[in-house]
């Protein structure tokens, strides 16, 4: 029996590529490098400022690598929300985890005080029965660290949890916390191998039988 549901936060929830893309379009901008489409960039936005420096910047000195990131974290702080909303269905499928007494939480590899911005402008943030976040813990996803936690916090068993993402490191974490993990069609990553794919977030609540 499924007594909780714990989500990723970027491109399972949230459709979070826009500003986050807009951010590294203001790094390329100061090193006098044209923008980028949000599209071809969306697949690394689930590897975090990270992944999405890599795909968007061309290599340089790691000092140099460094100092985009901090950029772009800069940027991103000043418009986490400006172009972000909740991908289609989100929000009907949590109002029904809502209103069938099913908490809810969230497990990012991204950073608390980003995670907290957009967690609170997008009004989940009072929702949410907790938030583990990329510098809660000294291991990130795919350990199995920040979903146990997450399970502690809500009290549930992580066998009777379920957890959704879009990214394979989701989907690893999910299998070593013990819990299913389902990866999202409509997110940014490819699936894992053999992992279960859900077409919408309605298909969540069937989930709960």
């Amino acid at each position: 029996m499924i007594k909780a549901v714990l989500f990723d936060l970027d491109g399972t929830l949230l459709d979070t590529a826009r500003d986050l893309v807009a951010a590294l379009n203001r790094v390329r901008a100061g090193e006098g490098m044209p923008p980028l489409a949000v599209a071809p960039l969306a697949f690394a936005v689930s590897r975090g400022v990270t992944g999405l420096v890599e795909a968007g910047m061309p290599h340089a000195a790691d000092e140099l690598m460094e100092s985009r990131k901090q950029q772009l974290l800069d940027f991103y702080s000043e418009n986490p929300y400006r172009d972000t909303i909740p991908f289609e269905g989100i929000e009907s499928m949590l109002v029904e985890l809502e209103a069938r007494c099913i908490p809810w939480g969230v497990v990012t590899n991204k950073h608390q005080r980003f995670s907290e911005l957009v967690m609170q402008a997008s009004g989940l943030a009072t929702r949410s029965a907790c938030l583990v976040c990329g510098d809660s813990l000294p291991r990130v996803k795919p350990w199995p660290d920040q979903l146990l936690l997450a399970c502690e916090t809500l009290q549930v068993d992580p066998g009777n949890t379920i957890y959704i993402g879009d990214d394979q490191r989701d989907m690893q974490a999910a299998e070593a916390a013990g819990m299913p993990g389902y990866h999202v069609s409509w997110g940014y990553g490819p699936p894992a191998n053999g992992a279960a794919i859900l077409q919408a977030p309605a298909e969540i609540l069937g989930l709960l039988r």
